[in-house]
């Protein structure tokens, strides 16, 4: 390891030196203590990152280890050979002594990093990079981010604000248990929002969704105390289980046109009493239980399913009764 003096070699014992009966004693301790003194040496963390597998970069023909450490930060990373320049996975931060740092409290995910003397795009947070790192407040991502990883940021209960560019799509779980979060951006461009990527985020006052999400997962924002709105885009059509259960402040919230199913317990314990419905594509199994256990008083649907929407929003069906009216 660079900076660390050569250790002296073991004492050497001749067979004469070994058998005298004066000497035998102290030359058995020496080999003792020199042998205590190895094991320690061994344990000692090294820079260099233990892997499995072996991967050459097409482009260069530069061989990795599959893990690598970054010439030029302390970033942990994952060779994916994606693109013809490579793409670097981040899968944590290495502290002094190569070991996962956890005590981060400020992070900035580069968008390139030197490996081997090429320059390769970071553009992803490998699954479970920083979780439960609760002493991290800040997190800033390149502006070409592509994804977060399941888990990636799961427990930081420190964090604050993720700032810098907005992924692609956050995996499940990435955010989940952030109780300081404020606010935050996500998207999910022509995908679903995963499941549980912002679970038990007390704390997180103002969400924005961007891109074209086709859905969005179950237990999404399930405990959100402090969110008083959200959008939901209008691209929509699946929104599953759980996903507003224990929004507290949340009071009112809108179906876009084009949902064809909300799922069971969506509401549950929720502070919403208004729901604007403006889909005409609801069937009665699309909407089973989705209002079991909420406060929903009363539902706002398009005038020309008024009829068809009372027999869907009944106690038997949805779980609760409610008014149904023409918005």
């Amino acid at each position: 390891m660079a900076g660390m003096p050569k250790r002296e070699p073991r004492l050497q014992f001749s067979d004469e030196e070994c058998a005298d009966p004066v000497l035998g004693k102290a030359v058995r301790k020496a080999d003792k203590a020199a042998g205590k003194a190895d094991a320690a040496q061994a344990k000692i963390p090294k820079k260099t990152v233990k892997v499995k597998e072996k991967v050459t970069d097409p482009a260069t023909g530069t061989v990795f280890l599959g893990k690598v450490a970054s010439d030029d930060s302390d970033m942990l990373m994952e060779y994916w050979g994606i693109e013809a320049d490579g793409i670097f996975v981040i899968r944590a931060v290495l502290d002094d002594n190569g070991q996962i740092d956890t005590g981060i409290t400020e992070l900035t995910i580069p968008s390139t990093a030197q490996i081997a003397g090429h320059t390769y795009a970071v553009l992803a947070l490998h699954n479970s990079a920083f979780k439960g790192c609760t002493k991290l407040k800040r997190v800033t991502l390149p502006s070409d981010i592509v994804y977060v990883g399941k888990w990636a940021f799961e427990g930081c209960t420190a964090l604050q604000e993720v700032a810098g560019g907005v992924p692609a799509c956050y995996f499940e779980g990435a955010l989940r248990g952030c109780t300081s979060l404020k606010s935050i951006t996500v998207g999910a461009d022509g995908a679903s929002i995963d499941p549980r990527i912002l679970q038990g985020c007390s704390a997180l006052e103002k969400l924005t969704i961007t891109g074209n999400p086709k859905g969005i997962g179950a237990y999404a924002f399930k405990g959100c105390a402090s969110l008083k709105k959200v959008t939901i885009p209008s691209s929509v059509v699946t929104i599953e289980r759980s996903i507003f259960s224990r929004c507290s402040s949340l009071k009112s919230m809108t179906i876009p046109a084009k949902v064809e199913s909300i799922g069971k317990y969506a509401f549950y314990k929720s502070g919403v009493k208004t729901l604007t419905v403006k889909s005409t594509k609801l069937t009665k199994a699309g909407v089973k239980d989705c209002l079991k256990g909420s406060n929903v008083i009363k539902v706002k649907v398009p005038k020309s399913k008024l009829k068809a929407y009372k027999k869907l929003f009944t106690k038997q069906n949805c779980g609760k009764s409610v008014k149904v009216v023409a918005a």
